[in-house]
């Protein structure tokens, strides 16, 4: 006779949202939005702020050429130099979060467009650290039946919710205080963001080091 096929229990939206909803996973999400909302304000109203200062359409085009040229060749690095634990990667998220909340301050007090495109070359460092980091933080603070919900939520949160909040909030802000005052409000938010990733670190630092996780294995195996 056939052998009977094993039926696999369909996973309900309940269960997911009960699975992902963790005291880690939520932390780190409401970091993700504080953290990655002043530079989706950045990303929304920096060619605004050159045009203020007086720069042209060039210091702009400049501006967005030196925030992306490094993040390949930075993205590559990390991948071969990194290891895909907790305890590894949170230094890393924690050292794109200070150096975020320096850009913001340097916004800040910034006179010239020139001086915003050498700023600019920070963006690399501080978003390609942080985006890298984070997606392979998704898989070792979720469970594996859960990852791709997980991955989904961080998603929203990194690129729909932080463009919501700068949109709305930020341009509010921007009219009502101006770009100067903005950019230290946005340094203020990344600090809290800041605080929120030592918690998680203090959080995780009494588990277990995530070492034999799916990111781990693709290493190992790439290796």
């Amino acid at each position: 006779p056939p052998r009977a096929k094993k039926t696999k229990s369909a996973i309900t939206f309940k269960e997911t949202l009960r699975a992902l909803m963790n005291g880690k996973f939520v932390l780190f999400l409401v970091c993700c939005l504080l953290i990655l909302t002043p530079s989706s304000v950045n990303s929304l109203y920096l060619s605004l702020f050159i045009e203020e200062l007086g720069g042209s359409a060039s210091s702009i085009a400049w501006s967005m050429f030196a925030a992306a040229v490094l993040e390949v060749p930075l993205f590559l690095l990390l991948d071969r130099m990194t290891k895909p634990t907790l305890r590894s990667l949170l230094p890393l998220l924690l050292s794109a979060c200070a150096i975020f909340a320096g850009r913001w301050v340097m916004m800040g007090f910034v006179q010239s467009p020139t001086t915003i495109v050498f700023i600019q070359c920070l963006h690399s460092i501080s978003f390609g650290f942080f985006i890298y980091t984070a997606a392979q933080m998704v898989e070792l603070l979720t469970e594996k039946t859960y990852r791709a919900s997980g991955q989904t939520m961080y998603a929203l949160v990194q690129g729909a919710l932080t463009f919501v909040v700068a949109g709305s909030l930020g341009g509010y802000l921007y009219e009502q205080v101006g770009p100067h005052r903005l950019y230290l409000l946005c340094a203020g938010l990344t600090v809290f963001g800041f605080a929120g990733m030592l918690a998680l670190r203090a959080m995780v630092s009494s588990g277990p080091n995530h070492a034999d996780s799916p990111a781990a294995d693709r290493k190992s195996t790439r290796l």
